[in-house]
């Protein structure tokens, strides 16, 4: 999970670079759109990096099911708003609604596995 979460991480420092320098020049729309995926991106890779470093401390198959639901959401989320701000559309209807429920699901079976483990050491 640290490797995944790292991986997400250079990417959504590489992505801001192309947001900075690429992406709605002229349209502030997209811009905003860009910028909103990347740092949703940026705040969930952080998350599962940080998961990743204390994996051994999380307890139960609400872990796996946790970090897996937040790194769909990450894609869908974010990967359909980034699509969005370069082409206008998302990849298929409700898949940013989708992909932020998934990111809040996911963060909430994180913090369940992060409590059973703090309640059974």
């Amino acid at each position: 999970m640290t490797a995944w979460g790292a991986f997400l991480i250079s990417a959504a420092v590489a992505l801001g670079a192309v947001g900075a320098h690429a992406v709605g020049a002229g349209d502030a729309v997209a811009r905003q759109l860009w910028q909103t995926a990347n740092l949703w991106h940026a705040i969930s890779a952080v998350g599962l990096f940080a998961a990743g470093l204390g994996w051994a401390r999380l307890s139960g198959p609400w872990r796996g099911i946790g970090t897996g639901l937040v790194s769909l959401g990450v894609v869908l989320f974010s990967g359909s708003i980034y699509l969005q701000a370069l082409t206008g559309s998302a990849p298929f209807p409700g898949s940013a609604p989708l992909g932020g429920s998934a990111l809040i699901l996911g963060w909430l079976m994180v913090a369940v596995a992060a409590l059973r483990a703090a309640r059974h050491p």
